[in-house]
């Protein structure tokens, strides 16, 4: 048989034949185990009725130990078994024991053993609140220019999920860029969940009403004017009057829209009544700016008055 070659091809083709007849054929009872298998929560529509939700933020999946023919075993992995999880006999929050099944795609297959047969799963109540939104600035606008008010639509943001999450929410924050801007600034902006301690929060169980919010920046133009008192009738006459002193503060900085700052060339203040006028003729009064201006310095100034008499 050394010599031949025939002899030899026709041993190992009939070896072939008999590993397959035994394989395939006779296809002996063998064991697998398939490892990770995730588990799918079913019936969860009835804890939507019930307001509730799972929050478990781990994935659960389950070992199995599988008995069978060895031909329907061999393609047997995680991506065609089922595992399932009935969560339709909970009805309240807290921590849940619920028990799996398993769903095999050939019927002549055995389960021996399933690691863990039963899990704990977290229910917690469904709750929606309004959280105020709060938008962050990045960058400087353009030289002579500031950021006024800043307004979104909305203006709270709707947000429903688990009660646990959607408490532990501050805010809605939002950023807006408006570096090196000299106009108002509208555009929509993406926003993030923040935290009591300014930690953002991403979760899969709260949703919020929209995925943007619309943001109106103003962005106001400043300038310097000269205060001008205003004083009441017969305080000022021929024979003595009042003028800012020298030591007296005599200019603010504003802002405001530049088609009305433009305009502006000096601020007045309230009239100021001899009452008003303290022994050391100084004087603490409001100034009157157009509607949408604001002083820089504040709206209120104190003032150093100098009596000029003839």
């Amino acid at each position: 048989m050394k010599n031949d070659i025939s002899t030899k091809i026709v041993s190992l083709l009939f070896a072939i034949i008999m590993w397959f007849y035994i394989i395939q054929v006779q296809s002996p009872e063998v064991e697998k185990t398939v490892k990770d298998v995730p588990v799918l929560f079913t019936q969860k529509t009835e804890l939507d009725s019930r307001n509730l939700m799972l929050i478990n933020d781990k994935e659960y999946t389950v070992d199995l130990k599988v008995r069978g023919q060895r031909k329907y075993l061999v393609d047997l992995n995680k991506s065609n078994l089922s595992v399932l999880a009935d969560v339709s006999n909970i009805e309240g929050t807290g921590t849940h024991t619920v028990y799996t099944s398993v769903v095999i795609p050939y019927g002549n297959v055995e389960v021996m053993n399933q690691d863990p047969s039963i899990i704990t799963v977290t229910v917690d109540e469904v709750i929606e609140e309004e959280k105020d939104i709060y938008v962050h600035t990045n960058g400087e606008p353009a030289e002579g220019y500031k950021v006024g008010s800043i307004k979104t639509t909305p203006a709270k943001m709707k947000i429903r999920g688990a009660k646990s999450i959607v408490g532990s929410i501050d805010h809605v924050s939002a950023t807006v860029d408006v570096s090196g801007k000299s106009e108002d600034i509208s555009s929509v902006e993406h926003f993030e969940l923040i935290g009591s301690t300014d930690t953002v929060i991403t979760s899969t169980y709260v949703t919020t009403a929209q995925d943007t919010v619309d943001v109106h920046c103003e962005i106001l133009k400043k300038k310097t004017l000269n205060i001008e008192p205003k004083f009441e009738d017969g305080l000022n006459n021929d024979d003595e009057w009042y003028t800012l002193d020298d030591n007296s503060l005599k200019s603010i900085e504003v802002a405001g829209a530049a088609s009305v700052i433009d305009s502006l060339d000096k601020a007045e203040t309230q009239t100021i009544t001899r009452q008003m006028i303290g022994d050391d003729e100084e004087v603490e009064v409001e100034l009157t700016l157009p509607t949408g201006v604001e002083s820089l310095d504040g709206n209120k100034v104190t003032l150093k008055l100098k009596k000029n008499t003839r």
